[in-house]
């Protein structure tokens, strides 16, 4: 005979048995739930969201597959973002000075081939609005800058404005970091670089294009001048006289572009080419050149803008 008797024991608990013939077992009651409560729930997803953190932290690798990489590591101690930022504009004002149109280890570039007497010049703030972060032994940086082009070919003058998004990886080593620790590339990494402080005035903005209006105007070659609206249908003739019968400012269109602070303008111009008769008869009109103008501009000074480029739209 076979006497079963369940139930938990614990301490405390005195079980009394009489008159029992045969064994006795006795069955542990299952163990109950108890420690799976809500708080405990929430901590262990918090610490697989933690885990999964760490893990895509760790996965991430530098400059070739186009990633950028996670910023929330603690960076070295005594360097700080502008002393990266400064060697990394250095690096590109080092690329300014190449005399070639495609100079390797820069990121800018001009389209024009089998050129001489090649100028490049950096203009704005390439620092403004970098992203400068610190990844493993090194720190990864992205930014865009403005940069033009002048040249000479066929006997003639060129001129070019390149827009650069660049990315940079700075091998640090401390005091004794230099460009030389620098490695510029192009392109740029996800997000949007904005820069501040670049904006215009209308005023300012009208009178750098009113300036360079009146300069196109000066020559008396048709088409006119490098930095001038060049329409493809201007004729090929000298001894003109230019007039500027049209200009909208007061109307024109501005659009600030804080990715590579620039100031962007959309307006309409007319301008005439007469003939250059004799002293005592009057310019005969041979052509007129009319559609929108769109111009690029960018703060050298307070109050006072460059114009980068402007050209003829039909």
């Amino acid at each position: 005979m076979c006497n079963e008797v369940s139930g938990e024991v614990r301490g405390g608990t005195v079980l009394q048995v009489h008159q029992v013939t045969g064994d006795i077992l006795l069955h542990r009651e299952p163990a109950r739930r108890d420690w799976i409560t809500p708080a405990r729930v929430l901590a262990v997803r918090v610490l697989l969201v933690l885990l999964l953190t760490c893990a895509q932290q760790y996965a991430v690798t530098a400059l070739g597959d186009s990633t950028f990489p996670d910023g929330t590591a603690v960076w070295p101690l005594g360097v700080d973002e502008d002393e990266v930022a400064e060697l990394v504009a250095a690096r590109m004002r080092d690329c300014a000075s190449e005399v070639v149109t495609a100079p390797v280890n820069c990121p800018q570039r001009g389209s024009a081939q089998r050129v001489h007497s090649v100028k490049w010049a950096l203009m704005g703030n390439t620092r403004d609005g970098m992203w400068v972060v610190w990844h493993r032994d090194r720190f990864y940086v992205s930014g865009t800058a403005v940069m033009t082009l002048g040249y000479v070919t066929s006997g003639s003058h060129g001129y070019e404005v390149d827009e650069v998004r660049f990315t940079a990886e700075v091998r640090w080593r401390g005091s004794q970091t230099t460009t030389a620790d620098v490695t510029l590339g192009q392109g740029m990494f996800p997000g949007l670089i904005r820069k501040e402080g670049f904006e215009l005035t209308r005023e300012e903005i009208g009178a750098a294009i009113r300036r360079r209006f009146n300069a196109c105007t000066a020559t008396t070659e048709s088409p006119m001048g490098i930095g001038c609206p060049l329409a493809a249908d201007a004729p090929r003739v000298s001894g003109v006289q230019w007039k500027l019968t049209n200009l909208q400012l007061a109307h024109a269109r501005i659009e600030p572009d804080p990715e590579f602070g620039v100031v962007r303008v959309k307006g309409s111009y007319s301008v005439t080419a007469s003939s250059c008769g004799p002293l005592d008869s009057q310019p005969q009109p041979l052509y007129t050149q009319s559609g929108t103008y769109r111009a690029t501009l960018i703060g050298v000074a307070k109050g006072a803008a460059r114009l980068l480029e402007i050209k003829h739209v039909p």
